[in-house]
């Protein structure tokens, strides 16, 4: 969620591939965790193109707000 909320703020909204890369995870799992974000509703996806982009909800920005991490 860090890296969805500092890509959010300079409106960069990145794909799975994007965030495996940089978590050195593979896309299963951080596929996996996305999906699980944005059944809490904490994460949205958007499609570009052929590509899924996520960022993080209102919610989701809220929660960061009020939470040190």
């Amino acid at each position: 969620m860090k890296l969805l909320d500092q890509d959010g703020t300079m409106n960069k909204y990145p794909t799975q591939v994007d965030l495996a890369h940089r978590l050195e995870k593979s896309q299963q799992l951080v596929s996996h965790h996305l999906r699980t974000l944005e059944n809490y509703g904490l994460v949205e996806k958007k499609r570009s193109g052929v590509k899924n982009r996520y960022k993080l909800t209102k919610e989701a920005l809220f929660l960061l707000e009020t939470t040190e991490y």
